[in-house]
C-alpha cells in the first residue's frame, strides 16, 4: 500500500445524496458514485483538491481496493499522521457491487472536517499525474495562497490571550525580581541602567511569548510546510527570495507610513502629539547617551522585538485567520492587532500601515525572514538616525 502524504488532505462537499455512514468520534457519510470517465474523474479529484486548499482541511482519508473488493482505511486527523483504520462498520450497508461499481468514493463530514476518499486500482492509482496537477486550480498571486492551519478559533483565541497576558504580566515580574536584587524604579537609574534594565525586560517578554506559541501549536507537531517558516535559502528569489521582497517591502513600507501619517494629519489638522505613554518618548533621554545604550537599544527594537513580534502577529495570527478568510482580510486584520498591541493610539495610523506592508511580505515569501528583516531594519534605523543626530548636537526631543 502507497504512503499517504500531507498533499492528499482533499475535500469535495456535496449537497445531495445519501450513502452509508461511519462513526468513529467524526459522523462520515459516504456517498457512492457511478464509475465516472477518465476526464471527469480527474476533474472531480483536481475540484477536490482545490476545495481542500481553500478551506484548509486537516483530516484525509484514502480508500483503497483491489479487484476482489479488498479495502483498507487510512485516515488523517489534525495532523498526527496516517493511521491505518478497520473498514467493518464502514462497509456494512455498502454493498460489495456498488464500490465495484463506483471505483470511486466521495465523502464528507458534519462538523467542520472534510475529507476526500479515493480508490487504487488498474483503472487510476494512488499517484498525481502531470494532468492533474495543471487542472489543480491555484491561485494566481502567491500572496493569496492561504496556509493550512491544524487548529481551531479555540486554540488560536486562547494564545493570543495567553501571550497578551504575558506581555502584561512580565513586566511585573521583572520589576519584583529586580527589586530582589536591590534595583530600584527605572527613573532612579542611571541611562545605561535603564537601556539594560531594558534589554532584560524584552528578553523576558521574548521568552514567555515564544513559549506561549510553541505549548499551543506543541500538540499539533509535526506542523504543516510554511508554518513558522525561517529559511535563509534562496534570498533573490523572483518568487519567494526573502531578502529580495525585504527589500521591496521596506520601501512600501515607507511610502505606506508616510501616506498613513499625511492622511492622519489632514484628518486631524496636525500630527498628533506625542505623550509621554509613548514608547519612543520614553526612549529619547536613552537614545545616543552612551554606546552601551545604544547597543541595548537596538538590541531591543532591531531584534527581540521583530523576532517576538512577527512570531506572533504573522507566524501565528495572521496565518491562524486564513482559516476563516482570505489572505487580503487576514494581513489587515493583523495589522490591526499589531499596531493595538502597541498602546500608542497618536501612532495608530503608521504601525497599522507598517504591519499591512510586513503581512504582505509574509504572504507572499512564506518566510518570517522577510518580516523580521523589514522590522528589524525599520526600528534600529530609528534608532541609530536619532543618535547620530544627537551625536550632532540636535536636540531630538525637539524634532518629535
Amino acid at each position: 500500500m502507497e504512503t499517504l502524504s500531507m498533499s492528499r488532505v482533499f475535500l469535495d462537499i456535496f449537497s445531495a445524496g445519501t450513502g452509508a455512514s461511519y462513526s468513529n468520534g467524526i459522523s462520515r457519510n459516504f456517498i457512492p458514485r457511478e464509475s465516472p470517465s477518465a476526464a471527469a474523474l480527474l476533474q472531480t479529484k483536481c475540484n477536490a483538491r482545490r476545495n481542500a486548499v481553500a478551506a484548509g482541511s486537516n483530516l484525509g482519508v484514502s480508500v483503497s481496493f483491489s479487484h476482489n473488493h479488498g479495502y483498507q482505511l487510512y485516515s488523517k486527523i489534525r495532523n498526527h499522521g496516517w493511521r491505518r483504520e478497520g473498514f467493518g462498520t464502514l462497509l456494512s450497508s455498502v454493498s460489495s457491487e456498488s464500490i465495484g461499481a463506483s471505483r470511486f468514493l466521495l465523502a464528507s463530514s458534519n462538523r467542520g472536517n472534510s475529507y476526500y476518499c479515493r480508490a487504487k486500482n488498474d483503472f487510476f492509482d494512488n499517484r498525481e499525474t502531470e494532468e492533474e496537477e495543471a487542472l489543480i486550480q491555484k491561485p494566481r498571486w502567491p500572496v493569496l495562497e492561504r496556509w493550512d492551519i491544524p487548529w481551531d478559533v479555540k486554540t488560536t483565541s486562547l494564545c493570543m490571550v495567553a501571550w497578551l497576558l504575558s506581555f502584561l504580566l512580565t513586566g511585573l515580574l521583572v520589576s519584583v525580581v529586580a527589586a530582589q536584587f536591590g534595583i530600584g524604579r527605572r527613573q532612579y537609574m542611571t541611562l545605561d541602567d535603564q537601556a539594560v534594565y531594558i534589554l532584560i525586560h524584552q528578553i523576558a517578554q521574548t521568552v514567555a511569548g515564544l513559549s506561549i506559541i510553541n505549548i499551543c501549536v506543541d500538540k499539533y507537531k509535526p506542523l504543516p510546510a510554511g508554518l513558522f517558516q525561517f529559511d535563509l535559502k534562496s534570498p533573490f528569489d523572483l518568487k519567494r527570495g526573502w531578502l529580495l521582497w525585504a527589500l521591496f517591502g521596506l520601501v512600501c513600507s515607507g511610502a505606506a507610513v508616510l501616506a498613513a501619517s499625511y492622511i492622519s494629519a489632514a484628518i486631524n489638522g496636525q500630527p498628533p502629539a506625542r505623550d509621554d505613554t509613548d514608547a519612543l518618548v520614553q526612549l529619547l533621554p536613552i537614545i545616543g547617551a552612551s554606546p552601551l545604550s545604544t547597543a541595548s537599544l537596538i538590541g531591543v527594537t532591531g531584534v527581540l522585538a521583530p523576532l517576538l513580534e512577527e512570531t506572533v502577529f504573522r507566524g501565528f495570527l495572521l496565518t491562524s485567520l486564513t482559516k476563516w478568510m482570505p489572505t487580503p482580510a487576514a494581513v489587515v486584520l493583523s495589522a490591526g492587532a499589531f499596531a493595538g498591541a502597541h498602546l500608542t493610539p497618536g501612532e495608530f495610523p503608521q504601525l497599522f500601515a507598517l504591519g499591512i506592508m510586513l503581512g504582505f511580505s509574509y504572504a507572499q515569501t512564506r518566510n518570517l525572514a522577510c518580516p523580521m528583516l523589514i522590522h528589524c531594519i525599520w526600528n534600529s534605523g530609528v534608532v541609530i538616525v536619532l543618535t547620530l543626530l544627537r551625536l550632532q548636537g540636535f536636540d531630538i526631543q525637539e524634532l518629535l
